[in-house]
């Protein structure tokens, strides 16, 4: 550089800027295990957001029809007016556990105008819901007492609507319904999809068979109607949803250990709703196969509730179990993402290790080397100043000429021992090199 000093890398840098360059693909790897790892963790974190949402809606769910259920037929015609009240309480403090779990998650889940509106479920939101309820809550209090109005009926119908409009809605946002693992994909598959189903379903054959008991005759129709329900509740319900336990159950032990937990309360649980859901159907088929009904209304609605409370409590053990399941995911993620952050780690030193000592090695011979060849770059221009002013007197002193000489001759002998050395640093010490160049006569 012309008008001041030219910056020159040093040879340590140069090196050490050649091993960071070949340990970046290192970096560049460990950034995406990384990443890969983390979307896997947010995909479950966006299942268990799924979880919490879904358990406001499931409790909706029960509640509401079991509220239509009670003011349709109170058992043994008695009063019931304090289930009831207790129901609506219930219904009012579930519909704020609703908006609570909104709050937290409801961008997220995409229960937001743009959200629903791009899934055409503009009317599935938390508020739409408490409004509908509401609505419903003014109608039920002037129902007479067994007399449900059709009007009424079609209200219980839209707000089950709205539940059930956001229980897809939720599965789809949150990922439920694509986890990548058999057990908890299995698992999810009953939790989400077949006992929400089945719930609904149990409560609509049991409104229908407690309407066509209570005509006293049961048309074909009727009948037909029943054994198709009965057909659904045992190959479309109760089959499939043991087939996605037991496969869950079975495939437990091949993703991050298995749950303890899980084997020990689910069997339980899926047993007393079977029992419950087998015997349900059993009298539903008693009532296709006869047009003359010989149950009662109060043991056919009771017998459908049941089976209907099996199923919630076989949900409500089941959540649980598949957050745990989604947690140890995580957790095992989480350790990985730890490993690899290590491993990286031990990556970079091993790269930037051999290289560092490299550098060391070079860099203090070398300097060793230009402390002894500076002095001596010294002595040797004083000699030759000395041979000058001989010269240039014209004086012809043999001694000092010899003296001169001599020297000129050990420093030269010193510095070709000096280049010997930084020749064999350069090549090494079985180094090839043609060194004649440096060899005196």
């Amino acid at each position: 550089m012309k008008g001041g000093t030219e910056h020159i890398m040093g040879i340590g840098r140069k090196i050490f800027l050649v091993a960071a360059v070949f340990a970046l693909p290192i970096g560049v790897l460990a950034y995406l295990v990384v990443s890969n790892i983390n979307e896997f963790i947010n995909f479950a974190q966006y299942e268990l957001m799924g979880d919490a949402y879904q358990r406001p809606l499931e409790s909706l769910l029960r509640d509401i029809q079991n509220h239509q259920l009670l003011l349709h037929c109170c058992p043994d015609n008695g009063d019931c007016s304090a289930q009831l009240a207790s129901l609506k309480d219930a219904i009012s403090k579930e519909l704020q556990s609703l908006q609570d779990v909104n709050t937290l998650y409801g961008v997220k889940l995409q229960f937001t105008a743009d959200g629903l509106a791009k899934r055409k479920r503009q009317t599935a939101t938390a508020e739409n819901l408490q409004n509908n309820w509401r609505e419903l809550d003014a109608m039920t209090s002037k129902v007479e007492k067994g007399k449900v109005p059709p009007a009424v009926d079609e209200k219980y119908d839209a707000v089950i609507d709205i539940v059930k409009t956001m229980t897809p809605h939720m599965g789809d946002t949150s990922f439920l319904i694509l986890d990548p693992d058999l057990d908890t994909y299995y698992f999810m598959c009953d939790t989400l999809v077949n006992l929400p189903l089945n719930q609904d379903r149990l409560a609509r054959v049991t409104a229908f068979g407690r309407d066509a008991i209570a005509q006293g005759k049961i048309t074909e129709k009727e009948r037909t109607a029943l054994a198709v329900y009965a057909a659904l509740m045992q190959q479309s319900d109760l089959d499939v949803i043991n087939s996605n336990l037991q496969t869950a159950l079975n495939e437990d032990q091949d993703f991050y250990g298995t749950s303890p937990s899980l084997q020990k309360n689910l069997p339980p649980a899926f047993k007393e709703y079977a029992d419950a859901q087998t015997k349900f159907i059993e009298m539903t088929n008693r009532l296709a196969a006869s047009k003359t009904p010989s149950i009662s209304v109060d043991d056919y609605v009771a017998a459908g509730v049941k089976a209907r409370n099996a199923n919630f409590h076989l949900w409500d053990v089941g959540i649980p179990e598949e957050d745990i399941m989604l947690n140890a995911r995580i957790n095992s993620y989480a350790h990985r993402r730890v490993m690899a952050f290590v491993f990286s780690g031990l990556a970079l030193l091993v790269a930037c290790l051999p290289a560092y000592g490299t550098m060391l090695s070079i860099t203090k011979p070398l300097h060793m080397l230009a402390r002894t060849l500076v002095p001596g770059a010294t002595l040797l221009s004083g000699s030759v100043e000395q041979l000058g002013e001989i010269s240039s007197k014209g004086v012809q002193d043999e001694a000092a000429t010899h003296v001169i000489c001599d020297v000129l001759t050990a420093h030269a002998e010193d510095m070709r021992k000096t280049a010997g050395q930084l020749q064999s640093i350069v090549f090494g010490s079985g180094g090839a090199s043609d060194d004649s160049h440096l060899r005196r006569i």
